[in-house]
């Protein structure tokens, strides 16, 4: 879907597209933190974001190898942010945001719960109609440059060799268990989609989606260390909502996180599937530590939601 929509880029030299296209993400991350805060935005809020989020390795990749997941992850924040006020925009960035169908299904798979709990069958169909012309759209410049653009892509991805071990969860349950993997893998792929049905039933939209980007990572059976992106937006969440305790576990916890990466990544056998504990670990933080705030701004004691 991107290809279509940054066709433009296409008239530029490959320079000053690349340069363009480093701009874009480095302002779409900006964008992203920015969304991503819960309550009032103060600068330190705003100027600590920052500073985690464009140090955070992953992000450092991302930006080097000139890669789409910053991008495509606004789109899906903002497809969910408009979900009621703008459809048709939102239907669009929707399916924009899904030029990566692998770090976007488990969004588009939350739209469809709430679409079906806010608006019923009709407004499941009727979203889903939208999103359909927008792909159509999307498409249509392929379409005119390469006619056959189709059976090039199939061939791109079959060229995909089964050999290579990227840092999935099911990447490395295959190295560690074999054929019972996909066993392993199942189930914990059926325990959270209950777990991100639960969010978009009990959550607003905007904190379900938050959410749901961060848990992809983990689940999603394709994926490669700079799509950890999609964690930082739950990182400025749950930041901006805990206490001094909350920061300084995080501040330890990133740094502890970040060196381990460095770690890995300056020694003899680097290879980018060791990186699989990252999302484990930041999100198992991030979580303890939103539990935490949660119960302490409870009055009863009680956390409520996420």
């Amino acid at each position: 879907m991107a290809v279509g929509f940054f066709s433009t880029l296409g008239f530029f030299s490959f320079d000053i597209a690349q340069q363009i296209w480093f701009l874009l993400n480095i302002a779409g991350l900006a964008a992203l933190l920015y969304l991503s805060i819960s309550e009032a935005r103060t600068i330190l809020v705003l100027l600590t974001s920052v500073l985690l989020a464009y140090f955070f390795p992953p992000a450092i990749n991302h930006f080097a190898l000139g890669q789409v997941s910053i991008l495509s992850a606004l789109c899906l924040f903002l497809s969910v942010k408009w979900i009621e006020r703008m459809p048709w925009l939102s239907a669009f960035l929707l399916v924009l945001g899904m030029t990566k169908p692998q770090i976007g299904i488990f969004i588009l798979f939350g739209v469809s719960i709430y679409q079906f709990r806010t608006g019923g069958f009709n407004g499941l169909v009727s979203y889903g109609l939208k999103a359909f012309l927008a792909a159509l759209t999307l498409t249509l410049p392929l379409f005119i440059a390469e006619p056959k653009w189709i059976p090039d892509f199939i061939v791109s991805l079959q060229s995909n060799t089964p050999e290579w071990t990227h840092p999935s969860i099911l990447s490395q349950l295959e190295i560690w268990i074999g054929g019972w993997a996909y066993l392993v893998w199942g189930s914990f792929l059926i325990s959270m989609l209950w777990f991100i049905t639960r969010l978009w039933q009990n959550n607003t939209p905007q904190i379900a989606a938050l959410w749901t980007l961060a848990i992809t990572v983990l689940v999603t059976p394709y994926v490669w260390s700079w799509d950890f992106v999609l964690i930082l937006p739950l990182m400025v969440y749950v930041l901006s909502r805990a206490n001094w305790k909350g920061w300084l576990l995080l501040l330890i916890g990133y740094v502890l996180i970040w060196g381990g990466i460095a770690v890995i990544q300056l020694s003899d056998n680097f290879h980018n599937s060791r990186f699989w504990w990252v999302p484990v670990s930041y999100i198992g933080l991030l979580t303890f530590i939103n539990l935490s705030a949660s119960l302490n701004k409870t009055p009863t004691g009680q956390a409520k939601g996420l």
